[in-house]
């Protein structure tokens, strides 16, 4: 069973947040942020592999070429604040927030995290331009969200975070 917290805790949490700074909640071990203990690193025994040679890779043509998955989702600058709370990674358990995998056509409030009664009576499902407004100013999107986050108010930064959540997905 996976713990929960309270919408108290949530609140307080989302408020050390605001104050202390996104950056040393990032920086903090995914443990602390789901009220459990750390785990021990575990020693992985060194590995020694033969060299090998590989065989060039066959050139590819601009209409054959394609690029990794990982490259679209690289994560702007204004999304670290959002990962301060939020897991961003298929299957991550929700922290402080939801997890966003997923989050682009998703209905608000449907995934198994204790929302607020703001968001589920919200009941939209998050598309391109009700994501930025609320990523630009939740509380004025969504009046009572537990969200205590104030937004990324810059039009532009709010869509590159948009543009990033949108690659999230299966």
């Amino acid at each position: 069973m996976k713990p929960t917290t309270s919408p108290a805790d949530r609140s307080l949490r989302s408020a050390l947040a605001t104050l202390a700074g996104a950056a040393l909640l990032a920086a903090a071990p995914a443990s602390l942020a789901q009220d459990q203990p750390p785990t021990p690193p575990t020693a992985t025994p060194p590995t020694t592999a033969a060299p090998t040679t590989a065989a060039p890779a066959a050139p590819t043509t601009p209409s054959t070429a394609t690029a990794p998955a990982a490259a679209a989702a690289t994560p702007p600058a204004a999304a670290q604040d959002c990962m301060a709370c939020h897991g961003m990674a298929k299957d991550a358990p929700p922290s402080i927030g939801p997890n966003l995998w997923g989050v682009m056509g998703r209905k608000a409030g449907s995934t198994a995290y204790a929302y607020s009664p703001a968001m589920t009576a919200y009941g939209q499902t998050w598309g391109p331009e009700n994501l930025q407004a609320f990523i630009q100013s939740p509380a004025t999107v969504v009046p009572g969200t537990a969200m205590a986050y104030t937004g990324v108010p810059d039009p532009a930064q709010a869509k590159a975070v948009v543009d990033y959540l949108a690659t999230l997905h299966d």
